[in-house]
């Protein structure tokens, strides 16, 4: 069960920050973004989304990027400087050895021990994300007809799905 919230708790981490995250690429701080890198946009993908939709959307997901920043970097704050290190050198190692991001999360996961007092403040971050990822999908989904909402909910629940059998 710890192994799932876990899970889960990254996976909403990483649905919520990877629109931040390429946002500051776009801005130039980080480079040229990879094209798929919003779990979000993936799960939109497809949906046959509205010149107007498509604008809703964004504006959905700028407004969210400052929140989302802001649990990023207090999540990154409560790694000591040893357990970032040791998280990117997983990170990189995993890499060179070609292996997909999940398996990469995995091996920068694997590569720190949190200590209690961190894993009570990283299971209240988690808590913050989950909440803005769902007021995020919510927001979204008005933007939806009945048709895409229905699509999104499955896409969901699929991978809702695949995460309870990565645990």
């Amino acid at each position: 069960m710890k192994v799932l919230r876990v899970v889960l708790v990254l996976l909403v981490a990483l649905v919520i920050a990877c629109p931040v995250l390429a946002q500051e690429k776009r801005k130039g701080k980080r480079g040229a973004p990879k094209p798929g890198f919003d779990p979000m946009a993936r799960l939109l993908e497809g949906l046959n989304l509205t010149d107007e939709q498509k604008e809703k959307v964004a504006e959905v997901s700028k407004e969210f990027a400052p929140k989302v920043a802001e649990l990023a970097k207090k999540r990154m704050g409560l790694l000591t400087e040893e357990q970032r290190k040791a998280r990117a050198e997983a990170e990189k190692a995993a890499k060179e050895a070609g292996k997909s991001r999940e398996e990469i999360a995995r091996a920068a996961r694997e590569a720190v021990t949190l200590t209690p007092e961190q894993k009570e403040k990283m299971a209240e971050l988690a808590k913050e994300e989950r909440e803005l990822l769902n007021q995020r999908i919510e927001k979204i989904k008005a933007i939806l007809n009945a048709d895409q909402k229905e699509q999104l909910q499955k896409r969901l629940d699929e991978a809702k799905k695949q995460l309870s059998r990565r645990k």
